[in-house]
């Protein structure tokens, strides 16, 4: 039988920035929520904009005031005193798709800088083109920025004689907060394929990814890939790790309702072996009315997210399984929201429509209407196949993409954005059309 557990209220938005739109939000590396907030009005109206980061550290709060962004930043964390935003998406780089087979010169492309890393005062420090498909942005204490990809992912990588090379299914990257040439994974990884990345935890010394679509668990350090274990559980959306022992974020929908699943697993030997999984609840044994998002996992600490409330976040330790009688790190609060009782949970969203995230933005990206783009090949050799929706038996078949439908189903989708477009609102009713934005 599966057990439930309780997750705890980690840190809640205060209630200040309660009119503002939340652009981005995470947990960084101390365990603050860090968010992007902007008047909605201005946002959705004006080619660019104004918007503040928000440093959550108790009851102590730190703002940066931003001028002047244009591009949609989805993607936000620390770095040092000030911070780091990304834009999940890329505009077009003006290439046909024939030239993509050989190395073009760097002048020719319109590359996005879609990564900013920005100082304490909201002065720019640096800019640079990350490649498009951004999945998830996490910082270490060091400084470095790690980045995982979704599978719509390109890059083009620079040449020692100036050109740039397509490549895609890019994974996971490394980057310097200056953008100099990063560090990838799949280069490094020749027998695995980097489809997409969307579990990925980045701890005090190592970081683990469970790449799909066959999830093995991928240790690295600063010296390069460290192991590469095969994993059994193959549905995997977070992580959190201590030591040996691991915890698989898992989530469906049973009967219309949502579960997030923890599946508790020992790796010894080279195999990770399933122990035990757990029925994650909400404050006051509340059920999620969405999918999990927001995944952030460092070490043995995973934090989330309901989908479209980006305010709240949530805390699973896998050390509170471990050992009994730890007491858990303080409540990250504020005064307009803790009682006597501690912090408040925010109320349930009872009726509210739960869209998949990409809902509600132009299609954009490889994915476009009602047919799928697969690439195969290497970075100066590519293949492109066009697939009506009508032929999902035959993606099906595919293995490398076998789950491309079940994926999105189960709430992985890879669109990251806000609710609706700036500059094309776009509503989505129907569940078909629904789908086919997150796919965008």
């Amino acid at each position: 039988m599966v057990a439930d557990h309780r997750l705890a209220l980690h840190a809640t938005l205060p209630d200040r920035y309660a009119q503002h739109e939340v652009l981005a939000s995470t947990i960084d590396h101390r365990g603050r929520l860090t968010a992007l907030v902007t008047d909605p009005a201005r946002y959705f109206s004006e080619p660019r904009y104004e918007a503040t980061a928000v440093i959550c550290d108790g009851p102590e709060i730190h703002e940066i005031p931003l001028t002047d962004l244009s591009q949609e930043v989805t993607l936000i964390d620390t770095h040092g005193d000030g911070i780091v935003l990304a834009a999940a998406r890329c505009e077009p780089t003006g290439i046909a798709f024939e030239r993509r087979q050989e190395p073009v010169p760097e002048n020719e492309l319109h590359l996005t800088q879609n990564v900013q890393v920005i100082d304490e005062n909201g002065q720019i420090q640096s800019a640079f083109y990350a490649g498009d498909g951004i999945e998830q942005l996490m910082t270490d204490a060091r400084g470095t920025l790690w980045i995982s990809y979704f599978d719509e992912s390109n890059y083009w990588s620079l040449n020692p004689d100036g050109t740039r090379s397509y490549s895609f299914a890019i994974g996971l990257a490394r980057w310097n907060g200056d953008g100099s040439q990063p560090w990838m994974a799949p280069l490094h990884t020749p027998d695995i394929f980097w489809c997409d990345c969307y579990a990925m935890n980045v701890g005090r010394d190592t970081v683990h990814a469970c790449p799909y679509p066959d999830f093995p668990l991928i240790e690295i350090d600063d010296h390069g890939i460290r192991t590469v274990t095969s994993n059994p559980i193959t549905s995997c959306n977070g992580l959190a790790i201590s030591g040996d022992e691991i915890a698989f974020l898992d989530q469906h929908r049973t009967d219309g309702e949502f579960r997030w699943e923890i599946r508790r697993a020992h790796r010894q030997n080279g195999v990770v072996t399933e122990t035990a999984r757990l029925n994650l609840l909400l404050p006051h044994d509340r059920h999620p009315t969405g999918w999990a998002r927001g995944r952030v996992g460092r070490d043995e600490t995973l934090w989330l997210h309901e989908a479209g409330d980006p305010r709240h976040w949530y805390r699973y330790e896998i050390t509170a399984q471990i050992q009994s009688g730890i007491s858990a790190p303080p409540h990250i609060g504020f005064p307009e929201q803790l009682s006597a009782g501690g912090a408040s949970s925010p109320p349930a969203r009872s009726g509210a429509a739960d869209l998949p995230r990409g809902a509600g933005r132009p299609l954009r990206g490889l994915h476009r209407g009602w047919c799928s783009r697969l690439y195969f090949g290497s970075s100066t050799r590519v293949i492109q196949i066009v697939l009506p929706r009508s032929a999902s038996s035959v993606m099906r078949s595919l293995r490398w993409k076998s789950s491309f439908s079940r994926t999105r189903k189960e709430g992985t989708f890879h669109s990251h954005t806000v609710a609706q477009s700036r500059r094309r609102p776009v509503r989505v009713a129907a569940s078909m059309t629904a789908r086919a934005a997150s796919v965008a």
